[in-house]
């Protein structure tokens, strides 16, 4: 699912984004980024230097991920949806 822009300007771009389960996006560089988490969810991130990381992300809480180059996969039973600021 395309995530719906919320806010842009010259600074930051602030997204919706819901991912059902099994869910992927495609390979990409990203940049740096606070994310917050309306629901629990548990999401695989494929790296393109051949890192995986597995991580379950609790709802309410925020987090903060440094520009990367991945694609990341919902490979939890729940939706996932989240807020991220891309700075």
């Amino acid at each position: 699912m395309e995530p719906t822009v919320l806010f842009e300007n010259e600074k930051v771009r602030v997204i919706r984004h819901v991912v059902r389960p099994g869910e992927r996006n495609e390979l990409q560089e990203r940049n740096d980024r606070v994310q917050y988490f309306f629901t629990s969810c548990f999401i695989r991130y494929n790296h393109l230097d051949g890192r995986v990381e597995e991580i379950k992300h609790e709802a309410g809480k925020v987090y903060f991920r440094k520009a990367d180059h991945m694609w990341r996969e919902n490979i939890g039973e729940t939706e996932n949806e989240h807020l991220a600021v891309i700075l």
